[in-house]
């Protein structure tokens, strides 16, 4: 076998150990019951209903798959975009915001990696609130 795709292999296995080790959160709680739709995992949630999964209109350079959107309805903000694809982390922006780009994405990625996070949230510009702690 070819070292380089060995070594290719190797740290896919790492991130998805990794990614794993997350702790899934389960958003069905918070959704409500879509009828009759079946449930998948979705980065960092569990149980996201296949009917609000839609494809971002780009594959992730990285692994090569592609990077997938779901929008979700908080009260603390109208509405957030999370985007995901299958080799790490979530990157999460409100809906009127800018979204990620194929040329923006593996920045983000990296960015994610290198601080250790799951889910990285993008605040286009406004204020952090006083009481924030952290960044994932």
């Amino acid at each position: 076998m070819n070292p380089k795709k060995r070594r290719k292999e190797k740290r896919a296995r790492q991130r998805r150990r990794r990614f794993l080790q997350l702790g899934p959160i389960d958003v069905s709680k918070g959704l409500g019951h879509v009828p009759g739709g079946p449930e998948v995992s979705f980065g960092p949630f569990l149980n996201v209903p296949i009917e609000l999964i839609h494809p971002a209109g780009f594959c992730c350079p990285l692994c090569r798959e592609p990077v997938k959107r779901f929008g979700l309805q908080t009260p603390i903000v109208p509405r957030i975009m999370i985007h995901s694809c299958k080799c790490g982390p979530s990157i999460v922006t409100w809906e009127d915001e800018r979204s990620p780009t194929i040329k923006t994405w593996p920045l983000n990625i990296e960015f994610a990696r290198k601080a250790d996070a799951g889910v990285v949230i993008f605040n286009g510009g406004k204020d952090t609130p006083a009481g924030f702690q952290g960044i994932n």
